[in-house]
């Protein structure tokens, strides 16, 4: 994780929370596990998308 403000980290640590309690939901940790790979693949899109369009 990379600090960029405040807020950043209040969303990150929601999003720890939620990924914890899916696979307390879940009872298997593969479940968090494709849920954070398919959120780092949609900001690293959003990012791709977002730097295109600055240019």
């Amino acid at each position: 994780m990379h600090f960029i403000s405040r807020s950043y980290v209040v969303y990150i640590f929601g999003v720890s929370i939620s990924l914890g309690l899916l696979m307390l939901y879940t009872q298997n940790v593969l479940v968090p596990m494709v849920a954070h790979t398919m959120f780092n693949f949609l900001a690293l899109e959003y990012g791709i998308q977002f730097r295109k369009q600055k240019h």
